[in-house]
C-alpha cells in the first residue's frame, strides 16, 4: 500500500478481503502510513508470521482482492490474472492509474522504470538475472554468517546492503566493497529473532530486494 497524500494514514479498522462478499475478512492492526510512506502486508495465510501477515491467500492463478474501509465501502480494488514467481504487479507511478508488470520488484518501496516489464495486452512477463545472490537462504542463526555476491563490477564507493523486518523496519545496514562478501548475521539483525527479512542491495542507481529466511 501506499500513501500519496500529504498526512498519515491510519488503518486501525480497514480491512482487506479477497472475497467481495466478505468485507471484512482480514482486519489491519493499529498501524500508520506516512506521508508518501509504504506498508507492505503478506496475503499469505500465515497469521503466526507477524500482525501483518493477512488471514488469506492470494491465488497465483488470478483472483481479486479489495481495500475496505470501516463502514465497509471498497476504496480499491484489482482483479489480476495469472502471476509468475519473481515477478511483480503494481501501478506506476505510484498511486497512478496504470498496472505494470515489475521483473525486479520492490516490495516497501517506490515502483521503478528500471525494474518494469516490457508487456502489453496480457503476456507473460520476462526472466531476469538478479543482480544479487545471497546464500545460504534459508540460514541458521547458529552458522553465524553468509554470503553476498553482486553481479558485475562494485564502484570504489562499494555498494548499500540494507536490511529491514517484515513490519518495514530498518535493522542494519552496511556499506560492502568487494563483490563477494562475507557478512555477520549478528552485526546485520541484532537481537532481531528467526523469521524473515529483507535484503536490499544498491548499486549506484540500481538497487534489488531479496526476501531471506533467517532459522533458529
Amino acid at each position: 500500500l501506499y500513501n500519496a497524500g500529504s498526512t498519515s494514514v491510519k488503518l486501525a479498522g480497514w480491512h482487506l478481503t479477497d472475497d467481495f462478499s466478505k468485507p471484512e475478512k482480514w482486519t489491519f492492526p493499529d498501524t500508520t502510513i506516512k506521508p508518501g510512506g509504504f506498508l507492505l502486508v503478506w496475503c499469505d495465510n500465515d497469521p503466526g508470521d507477524g500482525p501483518l501477515h493477512a488471514t488469506f491467500k492470494l491465488d497465483a492463478d488470478g483472483e481479486q482482492i479489495a481495500l475496505v474501509d470501516p463502514e465497509g465501502n471498497v476504496v480499491d480494488s484489482l482483479t489480476f490474472g495469472p502471476q509468475q514467481t519473481d515477478v511483480s504487479y503494481g501501478r506506476m507511478p505510484d498511486g497512478g492509474t496504470t498496472w505494470q508488470a515489475f521483473t525486479r520488484p520492490t516490495p516497501g518501496w517506490s515502483n521503478t522504470v528500471s525494474s518494469v516489464a516490457e508487456v502489453s495486452g496480457d503476456p507473460v512477463a520476462p526472466r531476469f538475472h538478479r543482480l544479487v545472490q545471497v546464500w545460504p537462504n534459508p540460514v541458521s542463526l547458529r552458522r553465524g554468517n553468509l554470503t553476498v555476491a553482486v553481479a558485475g563490477r562494485v564502484r570504489p564507493a562499494g555498494f548499500v546492503l540494507e536490511v529491514y523486518d517484515i513490519l518495514g523496519r530498518r535493522l542494519g545496514v552496511r556499506v560492502l566493497r568487494r563483490t563477494k562478501t562475507h557478512v555477520s548475521l549478528a552485526d546485520l539483525l541484532g537481537p532481531a529473532p528467526p523469521g524473515r527479512y529483507f535484503f536490499r542491495v544498491r548499486i549506484g542507481p540500481q538497487a534489488e530486494v531479496i526476501r531471506v529466511v533467517v532459522l533458529p
